[in-house]
């Protein structure tokens, strides 16, 4: 955030900013009226939250940014195979349903059409079924397998562990996307 007034002196309509860190309602503020903005949608919030949270965040990335120079849905940072399918497509159908510019493109009805068409198999790399949950590393299940016989409370062990292993995805996450 500290960048935004330095970004602000470059060239009107020359970059799209894209929000992932960033105050979205300060970065419209700030780069607002000279530049599109993008992003904003918080990563955790497609891997953890609920749809309506996401059709919340969406619809407050679009009343806030939305403006003359445009905006661009999308996540905060990359959307990671731990997204929930049914955040991101609360995120589109909420966009297309609530943030146009205009009606010269497809409507929602048009596009709840192309949905049900049959589309083939793609070709190319198989996606593999994911085998974690979103947001983990190492499973208790599996670290549990690794340690010797719990005396005690176990429930504080496994909390302990999942805590430690999400702070462990966070890092990889974010050390591995830049």
């Amino acid at each position: 955030m500290s960048l935004l007034e330095s970004i602000a002196d470059l060239p009107e309509q020359s970059v799209i900013f894209h929000v992932d860190q960033t105050d979205l309602t300060l970065a419209n503020k700030v780069l607002g009226d000279k530049f599109c903005l993008s992003g904003g949608i918080p990563n955790y919030l497609l891997c953890n939250g609920t749809p309506d949270e996401v059709r919340g965040a969406s619809k407050y990335a679009i009343d806030t940014a939305a403006g003359e120079d445009g905006y661009i849905m999308d996540a905060s940072a990359l959307i990671m195979d731990d997204a929930k399918i049914e955040n991101v497509e609360a995120m589109i159908d909420f966009t297309l349903d609530y943030g146009v510019y205009s009606q010269s493109g497809p409507t929602f009805a048009d596009l709840d059409e192309i949905k049900q068409v049959d589309r083939p198999e793609p070709k190319g790399i198989p996606i593999p079924e994911q085998k974690r949950d979103p947001g983990v590393v190492v499973p208790w299940e599996e670290k549990k397998a690794d340690l010797p016989p719990i005396q005690g409370d176990e429930q504080i062990a496994r909390d302990t562990w999942e805590l430690v292993d999400g702070l462990g995805y966070g890092f990889l996450w974010v050390n591995l996307t830049w």
